[in-house]
């Protein structure tokens, strides 16, 4: 017997810590760290207390988790403040040079040794949310095995995925890219704060810089 909590009608919820809104059309409940507690059934079918699952996923970052009548797929939405959100606290404030290399980095290989294998990596642009990554990707570690469908980006200091993830070991569908693809027609910034002077932008090097000099020194533009 499947418990899912009882999905009412679109829900809008705030999300403070990234400075966003987003809602959580019919078929899907939203669970959050401080609202686990009023959904008992759900929280004891994970095998899991409220209180200690409520502090795992702050710790984790996450923010909201949308859960439906589909036992294999889930909507979660995180935010954390990695290292790259410490780097550039907002990609749309970076420059395009910038933006490229973080593109590139979800790829085959570059985090494979963390279980994440990145099958596409493009650029999407809002007025609501400006520009976001859209990531397939497949996941193996830590006991589980997904797919995901995911917009991420870097804003207000956190790096932040909306993430539509398929469980069950079932290839993903167009009804899941077009699922996170509703969500994401909610999902909208109230406010963006400004890129502080400390995030800079790395260093990328069109040409390699010499070993050593005739001066002691050597000049980098731009």
């Amino acid at each position: 017997l499947l418990l899912v909590c009882a999905a009412a009608s679109a829900a809008s919820f705030t999300l403070d810590e990234i400075h966003a809104t987003v809602t959580l059309g019919d078929g899907l409940t939203g669970l959050t760290p401080d609202n686990l507690s009023e959904h008992s059934a759900w929280v004891i079918q994970q095998g899991q207390v409220a209180d200690v699952l409520a502090q795992q996923w702050r710790d984790e970052g996450i923010l909201l988790v949308g859960v439906g009548s589909d036992p294999d797929t889930r909507l979660v939405i995180t935010a954390v403040q990695d290292d790259d959100a410490k780097q550039y606290f907002d990609l749309d404030q970076q420059t395009t040079k910038t933006r490229t290399a973080y593109r590139n980095k979800f790829n085959k290989t570059t985090f494979k040794s963390e279980g994440y294998v990145y099958t596409k990596s493009e650029w999407t642009k809002s007025s609501r949310y400006g520009r976001m990554l859209i990531l397939q990707y497949s996941y193996t570690g830590a006991g589980e095995r997904h797919r995901g469908y995911a917009y991420r980006t870097i804003r207000n200091g956190y790096t932040i995925t909306v993430d539509w993830q398929v469980t069950g070991g079932r290839t993903l569908k167009n009804k899941d890219i077009k699922a996170v693809e509703t969500v994401m027609k909610t999902f909208s910034f109230t406010r963006v704060l400004e890129k502080p002077m400390a995030a800079v932008s790395r260093i990328v090097y069109t040409e390699t810089p010499p070993a050593e000099t005739n001066t002691g020194r050597f000049t980098i533009r731009g």
